[in-house]
């Protein structure tokens, strides 16, 4: 299930919740509660892993590009040395072998600056929508929290109030006859 699908159970099994009479406090399904964070536990690393997926992609693109300015660079130089025969052969293939060795250059550097351009955006999206997912759910834990602690503090008060024959301990007291 997606985060966000996830996420919206648990909003939806909070709204949906019984409501204590006379409180704004609600009454939760622990197990399901639980089952929900646990699920929304299991899918962060998705995201996780998909950014470093996504770094690796940058590294095998530098990689290519280094790889096919090799290539290039190789050609450029077998291809320089079969036009020796002649000076003016020769000074072409020297110019010409300059000329592919900064064209494949240029495309080397410009493939690598793509691949880090979009490297860096797709991190720093990653990493705002954990940063955002991550708030909104701490936001929804803590509002949960509070709303299970309150309503501890209310049955452990009408608990209390309906039980005269024990002290603060919850102990019975011992009645005379």
């Amino acid at each position: 299930m997606e985060l966000f699908d996830l996420i919206s159970e648990l909003e939806d099994t909070i709204n949906g919740a019984t409501a204590v009479p006379a409180t704004r406090r609600i009454l939760l399904d622990r197990d399901k509660i639980i089952s929900i964070v646990s699920q929304i536990r299991s899918s962060l690393p998705t995201e996780i892993s998909e950014a470093k997926e996504l770094l690796d992609m940058r590294e095998n693109l530098i990689n290519q590009a280094v790889v096919e300015a090799r290539r290039i660079r190789i050609s450029a130089e077998g291809e320089a040395k079969s036009m020796v025969s002649d000076s003016e052969i020769t000074k072409e293939a020297e110019k010409r072998s300059l000329d592919i060795e900064s064209e494949a250059s240029d495309k080397a550097r410009d493939a690598l600056e793509n691949a880090n351009f979009h490297a860096e955006r797709r991190l720093l999206e990653a990493d705002n929508y954990a940063k955002d997912t991550l708030q909104s759910l701490h936001a929804n834990l803590t509002s949960l929290l509070e709303t299970v602690e309150h309503g501890l503090e209310i049955l452990v008060a009408d608990s209390k109030d309906s039980s005269p024959d024990t002290d603060e301990s919850g102990d019975e007291l011992e009645t005379k006859d």
